[in-house]
């Protein structure tokens, strides 16, 4: 359901590390969809593989959101990591 009249206000939605639990896809689309401007909005999605799932079926994701959401989908930045760094990482 949108939440303002004219389907969505906002320009910019981000969603980081949210996409890992399928089951939760739709949901999240049809939230995002629903803020988003129609013509000029954009939905920054970062997201990692946590293995609880196949990436598959995380990748599925970016399918749902062009076909059953109208969504156009642009990969612009991928890099792939060994392990996780962080806050109590060992990692340099």
């Amino acid at each position: 359901e949108d939440l303002t009249s004219d389907g969505g206000c906002m320009d910019l939605l981000v969603a980081s590390d949210c996409i890992y639990n399928p089951s939760y896809h739709d949901a999240l689309l049809q939230s995002a969809s629903g803020c988003i401007s129609k013509t000029d909005g954009l939905f920054i999605v970062g997201y990692s593989f946590h293995m609880n799932v196949s990436p598959d079926r995380v990748m599925k994701f970016f399918e749902l959101a062009q076909t059953k959401y109208g969504l156009h989908v642009i990969s612009a930045f991928e890099k792939e990591y060994e392990g996780q760094s962080g806050i109590g990482s060992t990692d340099p």
